[in-house]
């Protein structure tokens, strides 16, 4: 049995988050923005340390839903990590990260498309199996598993872990959108062969330098 003590933290410094064309749409399958799941990781999640540098956080969005969201650190490349899960917390998630903040404040001293796509990172396949964690010969079959599965169900194969958030990552700005004008843009922005973040930064510079101010 996997068991690891409570009170003795993993060190997690993410600087940035890694997104290509899979993650992007496989989150989407769960009505989760990439950038809902950046909010939850900038915000101050319930972090667990689970297996080969992967962490699941449990955390608000800045629309404050609660989002279960698991991440593995890319090989070679410290600090950055691929989110290969991100979905709405269950029940009991929504309960665990609730008690855990709580407590996390008091110690703290504060209050509380059609083409297949593949995903372009490998975070080292396949894993061992880790306690009643299986082994994973795919990120496909990793995300599979955390999509339908509770982290709190395997609170004995994970330990704490601290975060740390670089700049690039916390100073990012966060726009909300309407369903239908995110779809419009993530299909404008598809049809121009670009991400639909990097579209709406090009408008929004597009707007600034034409000096307008309404």
């Amino acid at each position: 049995m996997w068991s690891y003590n409570a009170h003795m933290p993993v060190g997690l410094q993410i600087e940035r988050l890694y997104w290509d064309e899979w993650n992007i749409d496989h989150i989407a399958k769960h009505d989760v923005m990439s950038e809902e799941a950046e909010e939850v990781v900038a915000g101050d999640p319930v972090v667990r340390a689970t297996y080969k540098q992967r962490f699941q956080l449990i955390g608000p969005s800045l629309s404050n839903r609660i989002l279960s969201v698991n991440v593995g650190q890319v090989p070679g490349y410290p600090g950055i990590y691929y989110v290969f899960s991100a979905r709405p917390a269950s029940r009991k998630e929504r309960r665990f990260y609730a008690e855990q903040a709580e407590i996390l404040c008091r110690a703290k001293g504060r209050p509380h498309n059609m083409t297949r796509k593949k995903p372009s990172a490998d975070l080292g396949y396949p894993t061992e199996p880790h306690g009643r964690i299986p082994s994973f010969n795919n990120i496909e079959e990793e995300a599979a598993f955390w999509d339908t599965h509770d982290v709190t169900d395997f609170l004995e194969e994970s330990q704490p872990a601290e975060l740390d958030v670089g700049p690039e990552l916390a100073e990012k700005l966060t726009l909300r959108l309407e369903r239908s004008d995110r779809e419009a843009l993530i299909r404008r922005a598809r049809r121009m062969g670009i991400g639909p973040s990097t579209l709406a930064r090009i408008w929004i510079k597009e707007r600034l330098h034409a000096g307008v101010d309404s």
